[in-house]
């Protein structure tokens, strides 16, 4: 299926969608300049994701950050004492995508509301690897991207 010069194709469920939802990717060549050779923005950004109790929504997140046409340099994906099987995916998930790595804090108990994601946050930040980038973005783990969705930002950026 193509729409608006993305072609979009069903696949099969990664290991670490376990099963929850079915993917689309886009598929896309890159933009041409003037000389004819095909040209990316030298935008690399990292994403930090605390997550807790999120099995229903990770795995379309997951996928939403996986299809991008611009990537992240690394995606930390902090799990904070989750009580479900949102380890068990991002676990699956780092094993498929080495630019995906997995961080697991205990269950801290009672905290003030907002503390924890806050804390889940740092670890994941103290976690990153990657020295090369640009941007940093938190993304909570129940959100579904556009294919394009960075790209476009980054376009929107050099404007």
């Amino acid at each position: 299926m193509n729409v608006e010069g993305h072609t979009y194709v069903l696949q099969p469920d990664p290991p670490c969608n376990q099963g929850f939802v079915s993917t689309l990717s886009s598929e896309r060549s890159g933009s041409w300049n003037m000389s004819g050779m095909i040209s990316k923005p030298r935008h690399r950004y990292v994403i930090v994701s605390p997550v807790r109790d999120e099995q229903q929504y990770l795995p379309l997140t997951i996928q939403s950050v996986v299809g991008q046409t611009l990537p992240p340099a690394e995606w930390i994906i902090v799990n904070d004492g989750s009580r479900d099987r949102t380890g068990e995916i991002i676990e699956n998930c780092a094993h498929q995508y080495p630019w995906i790595r997995a961080v697991h804090r205990t269950d801290r108990g009672s905290r003030v509301p907002g503390t924890g994601v806050i804390e889940a946050f740092y670890d994941g930040f103290r976690s990153l690897q990657s020295k090369d980038w640009d941007f940093i973005v938190k993304l909570d783990g129940d959100v579904g991207l556009e294919p394009d969705y960075f790209e476009t930002c980054f376009k929107r950026f050099a404007e």
